[in-house]
C-alpha cells in the first residue's frame, strides 16, 4: 500500500467533512447530517483500504474503485450544500393539515395487522425466532444459513402469493412509520395511549422478526430517536447522553442479533464483525463486483443493472445484480445448495458500473443536490408547524431512507419509473390517509 495515496485520501476526506459541517445550516440534526455521518463511517473511512480489496484477501490498487471513492466523499457534501440553498415555497403542503385522524390511524394499523398475519400462515415454518424458541433448529450455522435465505432469496425458495411478495413494504416500512406516529401521540398523552404504544411496539418488533434483518431493529431504535428529539426540540449539546444511549441499545440489540442468528460466540467476536462489518465490510466487497463488471460485462452494463418498479415483470426485463453475482463467487458453496445473499455496494460504484464516470458523477451530484433540497425545505416545514405529528413522522422515516440509499445505492428513494421508490410512496399514500387536513376558516 502506497503512503501518500494514504495520506492524501484521508485528508481529503477529512476536508471534505470539516467543509460540510462548518457551512452547513445551523439548527436541527437534519438527513443531510445523517447522511454524512453515515457514509464517513460505513462508505468512506474504510474506502482505501477497499481500494486494495483487504476485505477479500488482496493487496493491489484498484484505481477505478479508488476513484469511485474520492468522487463519492467530494461531490455528495457539495451536492448537499448547493441544495440547501434552493427554497421552494412549502405554504401549500403545510396546509394540507398537521393532525392525524386516529380512526383513520386505527384502521391503516388493523390493515396491516391483517396483512402480516396473512403472511406469517405461509412462513410459519420459516421464521428463525420461532424455530429457534420451540428448539426445532439449535444449530447456529443452519440457523444463520435459513436466516440469509428467508431474507435474501424469499421470492424463488417460498412459495408465496404475489400480494405478500411485497411485505417489506408494509411489515417493515409501513410499521416504523405507524409507529412513530404512536409514539408522538405517547409523549402528548402517556397515562391514554400508553397501551397502544406498548402493543404497536410489540407488533412492530415482532413483524420484524419474521425475517430477523440486524438493520430492522437499528432503524426502529433510531426512528425513534430521532422522531423525539425534534417533537421534543432537544437539544442534543446540552443532552449529549442521548447519543451515548441510543449506541447502547444498537449496540445491544447488534450483538444479540449477531450471537443468536449468526453463529458468533463472543460478545467481543461480535464487536469485531461489528467493526469490520461496518467500516469495510458495507462496501469491501465492490472489490469482486467490480471484477465481474469488467470480465464479464466488459466495464459497464448500460443501465442493465437498474430496476424499476413493476416495469421489470411487465416488460420481462432482467436486472443484472453485480452483489448477488460476487455473493456467488465468494460463497459458491452456499450458493451451489440454492442458497443466496448479497455484498453490499456503494453508491458511485453502482452509477459508474451502469453509467459510467461522466453520467454517473452528473447523476450522483443531481441527487445529492435534489436531497439537500429536499432536507432544507422539509426542515422549513417543522420549524413552521409546532409539533406537526404529520411531518415529524414523515421525517424520522425520510432519514433512515436517505441514509440506506446514500450508502448502498439509490434506489430506497429514487426509482423510476415513478421517482421516487415504492418504500416512500407507500409512506406518502399512508400520511395522506391518516392526515387530518386543515379546515379554512372562510
Amino acid at each position: 500500500m502506497d503512503t501518500m495515496i494514504f495520506i492524501m485520501y484521508y485528508l481529503l476526506l477529512a476536508f471534505t467533512g470539516v467543509i460540510y459541517f462548518l457551512f452547513r445550516k445551523k439548527g436541527l440534526f437534519s438527513i443531510s447530517d445523517a447522511i454524512m455521518v453515515a457514509t464517513f463511517f460505513l462508505v468512506s473511512l474504510g474506502g482505501y483500504y477497499n481500494s486494495y480489496g483487504l476485505r477479500v484477501g488482496m493487496n493491489e490498487l484498484n484505481i477505478s474503485i479508488f476513484l469511485d471513492y474520492l468522487i463519492f466523499l467530494s461531490i455528495v457534501p457539495l451536492g448537499l450544500l448547493l441544495g440547501a440553498k434552493i427554497n421552494i415555497p412549502s405554504h401549500s403542503f403545510i396546509k394540507m393539515g398537521n393532525d392525524v385522524k386516529l380512526n383513520r390511524l386505527y384502521i391503516l394499523l388493523g390493515l396491516v395487522i391483517i396483512y402480516a398475519c396473512v403472511y406469517f400462515v405461509f412462513i410459519r415454518d420459516s421464521i428463525p425466532l420461532l424455530l429457534l424458541l420451540t428448539g426445532k433448529i439449535s444449530d447456529p450455522r443452519e440457523l444463520a444459513l435459513l436466516r440469509l435465505s428467508i431474507t435474501h432469496d424469499y421470492d424463488s425458495n417460498y412459495d408465496i402469493p404475489f400480494f405478500l411478495r411485497y411485505y417489506r413494504l408494509v411489515i417493515n416500512d409501513l410499521m416504523r412509520f405507524i409507529l412513530v406516529i404512536v409514539f408522538l401521540f405517547y409523549l402528548d398523552n402517556q397515562k391514554k395511549f400508553k397501551t397502544l404504544f406498548i402493543i404497536t411496539t410489540i407488533l412492530t418488533l415482532l413483524f420484524h422478526t419474521y425475517h430477523f434483518e440486524k438493520s430492522g431493529v437499528i432503524y426502529i431504535l433510531l426512528t425513534i430517536f430521532f422522531s423525539y428529539v425534534m417533537y421534543k426540540n432537544v437539544n442534543l449539546k446540552n443532552n449529549f447522553s442521548l447519543y451515548f444511549k441510543i449506541l447502547a441499545l444498537v449496540l445491544v440489540a447488534l450483538i444479540s442479533m449477531y450471537m443468536l442468528f449468526m453463529g458468533v460466540q463472543s460478545i467481543g467476536q461480535a464487536l469485531s464483525n461489528l467493526f469490520n462489518r461496518a467500516v469495510l465490510g458495507q462496501s469491501g466487497m465492490i472489490y469482486v463486483q467490480d471484477i465481474v463488471l469488467k470480465e464479464k460485462y466488459g466495464g459497464i452494463l448500460w443501465g442493465s443493472g437498474v430496476p424499476t418498479f413493476l416495469l421489470d415483470s411487465a416488460l420481462n426485463r432482467d436486472i443484472i445484480n453485480l452483489s448477488k453475482e460476487a455473493y456467488g463467487l465468494l460463497f459458491s458453496s452456499y450458493a451451489s445448495q440454492g442458497g443466496g445473499g448479497t455484498t453490499g455496494g456503494m453508491p458511485m460504484f453502482f452509477l459508474r458500473s451502469n453509467f459510467g464516470y461522466i453520467l454517473g458523477t452528473i447523476i450522483l451530484f443531481g441527487l445529492s443536490f435534489v436531497t439537500g433540497m429536499i432536507d432544507q425545505n422539509l426542515k422549513k416545514v417543522i420549524k413552521s408547524s409546532s409539533k406537526n405529528k404529520i411531518i415529524i413522522a414523515l421525517y424520522a422515516v425520510l432519514i433512515i431512507y436517505f441514509v440506506q440509499a446514500f450508502i448502498s445505492n439509490f434506489m430506497k428513494v429514487y426509482m423510476l419509473p415513478m421517482i421516487v421508490s415504492p418504500q416512500i410512496l407507500i409512506i406518502l399514500l399512508a400520511l395522506l390517509f391518516v392526515m387530518q387536513p386543515k379546515r379554512s376558516l372562510s
